[in-house]
């Protein structure tokens, strides 16, 4: 729990974000990535998350983030972001 809190802080300190991802959804274990508890510590870090789906085709272009939004809700998020030139935009949900 202390290392990975550390890390959080450490993304949150150098401007960056956590990704929430929707590629477990497609896998054996049919969960969103990361675990509830490290998205938890990440919203009491007040740590922004962008959204991925792990593409690797086409279709699994931004796929279940409809899911992915329910899941950031249901921890206190209100919104996502993500980055163009390393300038962070945000978009509340």
């Amino acid at each position: 729990k202390t290392i990975v809190r550390e890390c959080l802080g450490i993304l949150k300190a150098q401007g960056m974000a956590l990704e929430i991802s929707s590629a477990g959804l497609r896998k054996a274990c049919r969960e969103i990535y990361p675990a509830p508890c490290i998205l938890e510590w990440a919203h009491e870090l007040d740590v922004p998350i962008t959204f991925a789906s792990d593409a690797h085709c086409v279709a699994d272009v931004a796929r279940d983030f409809a899911a992915l939004e329910a899941f950031a809700r249901s921890h206190g998020y209100t919104e996502h972001v993500y980055f163009v030139h390393g300038a962070v935009q945000h978009v509340a949900f």
